[in-house]
């Protein structure tokens, strides 16, 4: 019997083996660690930890909870990449060097078991204290906002928020390391300046309606005189900041084409041009029939002036910049754009295989958007008031077409993207307005219909690699180091072009979805600041590597982490 039933067993197991079908889930994986507390390496309870997919056809999210000694478990995890990030309020994750990060980057392969996986987390910093008017009395409804310095040539917006309540008292929580400057806000009119001030008055030497101006720590309505505040990880500083008050001024004007229907509601608007400085902005009272208005109280500075006004039946726009010095700003003259709607249809180009999505269908369409970016700098300064809107964007509809509504007066680049789906490694490959092509050079709009042509190509490019640093004589991978491809300088205006990834646990990388061109690679062992900023590549660009891809070309390249200018 014993003779019979061995072979038989040996049998039943080699069918089992035979039976599997590559239709079967591969092994999961699991990933076990502890999230602790800098410095002090102490046990942090009641963290939220979190697993994210960053497969293209995935969206799956696991998260689980630390006991009372830190210690995490995810298990039944499907292989591929993922971010695996920790929240708990008052700290921020760290990696081993104590820099911020907002993720590690894991890939796990079937059946991978990552055990004693550790998350480093610090203490945000605080800044607290008390804004005083001249006469050393509190100042309520007072913004101060908290801005990274030196902001470098991008824009800079503000990294912390806190109000002044009754008593001058105002908080910023949640600040991580760095230097910060410190600007003050009051959001009510304190001015002494009247509707119609008596002419006598207005005569006198230097005798001007004041009011408070922006005012930076430690006490000065220049930004180039702030006085960073050092923040470091469980600080909890004080800074007292007393208002600079100063002469106002007025800005008069008139708007040309101003909309005669009786449903028009129009608005005249002057936005500080200060990224740092948050809803900074002066009113007109009104308009006039006429089209003449006058906004009162307004410090020296530089402005957007933004006009809108809508009805039932149009809308219009208009910006332009003014400049308020030491003097009142007279005959500012305003022309009235009707806003536009830009359309169009977005077509999707493949070498489809059997049974992929064919080039345009419903289905290969789903998840594309397409995007207007303003060539102004800080434009979305003014954009939420001109516009009314939070973004530029729109969905693409499963045929294809799209619309954009109520667009500004301006400059314009074009984007798209697939924001899910194998379609992710897809890049715009032409867009096209009546005839000519503004892929690169982007198209000045300026009220009317503009009707746009996307062809896309799902034939994107791939780069992916290792991000390696000598050391002890030998190359070494560098786990999170951060790879970054920036276009050539002819495209380098397009932002949609250029890529960043982190590296993983193991160093690798990998770039999709790479329009075809020249491409400079550059790998840091930590990203700070914005790779878009032309500085960086001055600073970096002297370690980078130069590569080209085709279209639906995949290169694997092993990146040595760069090194700073004068380094």
């Amino acid at each position: 019997m014993k003779l019979f039933l061995a072979p038989l067993m040996l049998g039943l197991l080699a069918h089992s083996g035979s039976a599997q079908t590559p239709s079967e889930k591969p092994p999961a994986c699991t990933v076990q660690g502890q999230v602790i507390q800098e410095p002090g390496s102490g046990p942090m309870r009641k963290v939220k930890v979190q697993l994210t997919s960053e497969a293209q056809d995935e969206n799956v999210a696991y998260s689980v909870t630390t006991d009372a000694e830190g210690k995490f478990n995810i298990s039944d995890i499907k292989p591929g990449p993922y971010r695996l990030s920790a929240e708990h309020s008052g700290f921020f994750l760290v990696d081993q060097k104590l820099r911020t990060i907002r993720s590690e980057t894991l890939t796990l392969r079937s059946g991978d078991a990552l055990s004693d996986f550790i998350l480093r987390m610090q203490p945000a910093g605080v800044i607290t204290g008390k804004v005083l008017d001249r006469d050393g009395d509190p100042m309520p409804s007072v913004t101060v906002t908290a801005t990274r310095c030196p902001a470098g040539s991008g824009q800079s917006h503000p990294h912390g928020f806190g109000h002044t309540n009754d008593q001058g008292e105002y908080r910023m929580a949640n600040l991580q390391p760095g230097r910060y400057c410190i600007a003050a806000l009051s959001t009510r009119d304190d001015s002494d300046e009247t509707a119609e001030p008596d002419p006598k008055e207005a005569t006198k030497k230097n005798k001007r309606p004041e009011r408070s101006y922006t005012t930076y720590y430690p006490g000065s309505s220049d930004r180039n005189q702030a006085v960073p505040i050092e923040v470091r990880p469980g600080d909890e500083l004080s800074v007292n900041i007393n208002m600079v008050f100063g002469p106002t001024f007025r800005v008069r004007g008139s708007v040309a084409n101003l909309p005669g229907a009786a449903d028009v509601d129009a608005e005249i608007l002057l936005i500080s041009k200060d990224a740092s400085v948050w809803h900074d902005s002066y009113s007109a009272p009104e308009i006039k029939k006429d089209g003449s208005f006058e906004v009162r109280a307004v410090p020296p500075g530089l402005y957007y002036l933004a006009f809108k006004s809508s009805s039932d039946a149009s809308s219009s726009t208009a910006v332009q910049t003014v400049e308020v010095v030491d003097s009142d700003v007279e005959n500012v003259r305003v022309s009235a754009v009707p806003v536009s709607i830009v359309h169009g249809r977005l077509r999707l180009e493949s070498n489809s295989n059997p049974g992929d999505a064919k080039a345009g269908s419903p289905k290969s369409l789903l998840g594309f958007v397409v995007a207007l970016a303003s060539d102004e700098t800080d434009s979305d300064l003014w954009r939420q008031f001109v516009g009314n809107m939070k973004s530029l964007d729109s969905s693409v509809k499963p045929d294809g077409t799209f619309e954009l509504a109520n667009v500004p007066a301006g400059s314009y680049r074009v984007s798209a993207w697939a924001g899910t789906g194998s379609t992710r490694d897809s890049f715009v490959q032409s867009i096209v307005i009546g005839g000519k092509d503004v892929t690169n050079s982007g198209l000045n709009i300026s009220g009317g219909n503009y009707a746009l042509d996307i062809v896309m190509s799902s034939e994107g490019a791939t780069m992916e690699g290792s991000v390696v640093e000598a050391k002890d004589g030998r190359d070494q991978p560098v786990a999170g180091g951060a790879v970054i491809a920036i276009p050539d300088a002819a495209r380098r205006s397009r932002r949609d072009l250029y890529q960043s990834d982190t590296a993983d646990q193991q160093g690798r990388f990998k770039l999709h979805g790479l329009a075809p061109g020249e491409y400079e690679l550059i790998a840091l062992e930590y990203l700070e600041g914005d790779y878009r900023d032309p500085e960086f590549f001055n600073q970096y660009g002297n370690s980078s590597q130069s590569v080209r891809v085709d279209k639906g070309e995949h290169k694997t390249i092993a990146l040595k982490v760069a090194k700073a200018a004068g380094d």
